[in-house]
């Protein structure tokens, strides 16, 4: 008697672990059928789209405008500075105003980019040129700049970026 107490216990496990199984498998499958109906972006319109949001990033940084920054760095973004400091999204935000009164004539534009799409994130590299005006002259720094783009309910948005300034080689002609 106690080995078939032992036999039907032993069958309900497994019909329970079959019945688990099952279940893991459906909802795979369900999980596929529904990346299979969502749209995937081509590798091309993933590196057009995340040139464009930097450029046009770049492009309106002088103007600091708070949402600019909201909308291009993510809530959880880890940002290390050309200092070597690593801020938050709060510590940039902090700072737009800071940067805007310290460098109130800087522009900035970005050549030799290099975009890696994958799926939903995508890694660029990119030099950053800064041009400025410092005691009436006209300055140049360059920066190399890697970021990482992660697409999250549609958007695409920074969640790490690291940038490092360019050191100046003899016989650079940066200041103008």
């Amino acid at each position: 008697m106690a080995l078939l107490a032992f036999w039907a216990s032993a069958a309900s496990a497994r019909n329970q672990q079959d019945s688990a199984a099952v279940a893991a498998k459906q909802a795979k499958e369900a999980k596929t059928a529904q990346e299979a109906r969502e749209p995937k972006e081509t590798a091309n319109e993933t590196v057009e789209q995340v040139t464009r949001l930097l450029r046009d990033f770049l492009a309106a940084v002088p103007r600091s405008d708070k949402q600019v920054f909201d909308h291009f760095f993510a809530d959880d973004v880890i940002y290390t500075r050309s200092a070597g400091v690593t801020v938050d999204k709060a510590g940039i935000m902090k700072n737009v105003d800071v940067r805007a009164a310290n460098e109130p004539q800087a522009t900035y534009e970005a050549d030799d980019i290099t975009v890696h799409p994958y799926d939903h994130l995508a890694i660029v590299n990119f030099r950053l040129v800064m041009h400025n005006t410092v005691n009436g002259r006209q300055e140049t720094a360059y920066f190399r700049n890697t970021g990482t783009f992660l697409k999250r309910n549609g958007k695409w948005q920074v969640v790490a970026w690291q940038s490092t300034r360019v050191p100046e080689q003899p016989g650079d002609k940066r200041a103008g």
